[in-house]
């Protein structure tokens, strides 16, 4: 009798414990919506052609190589890291398919032509660093 009540306790304890993971595990896909949903409505004021959200990720750090001291020097520029498809539509698209494919080529754009006019959109994929450094930067120094 003891045994039986023991073996039903213990199930109890594993049922209640497959609720309890269940339970968790809905809330940390609720979370990762929130965060995806959070995160695409921020890179949209940056970027208004976000389409969808490829790979996220919490934290990163950039760092340059530095030929003179032939090592890596970190930069100013950390953050969680965002890499997106984006709407876009180019004449080149056009003129790409009317062209054999041994003629295809991408037209060369300069950062001043990209930056000086946002609505164009030149490339199907973005990357972002939501930097959060320069904020910790002036935080610290008031």
């Amino acid at each position: 009798m003891a045994r039986h009540n023991q073996q039903q306790f213990e199930q109890q304890q594993i049922q209640q414990h497959q609720v309890q993971n269940k339970e968790y595990d809905n809330e940390q896909q609720t979370l990762d919506i929130y965060k995806k949903a959070l995160t695409f409505n921020v890179i949209a004021k940056y970027d208004p052609l976000i389409s969808q959200l490829m790979y996220l990720s919490s934290y990163c750090v950039v760092y340059k190589f530095d030929e003179t001291e032939n090592d890596w020097a970190k930069l100013d520029y950390q953050g969680p890291i965002a890499i997106y498809s984006r709407h876009y539509q180019d004449e080149y698209l056009l003129q790409q398919q009317q062209q054999p494919q041994s003629q295809q080529t991408r037209p060369k754009h300069s950062v001043s032509e990209i930056i000086s006019n946002p609505a164009s959109a030149h490339y199907s994929n973005g990357l972002i660093i939501l930097n959060r450094i320069q904020k910790m930067l002036e935080l610290r120094l008031s």
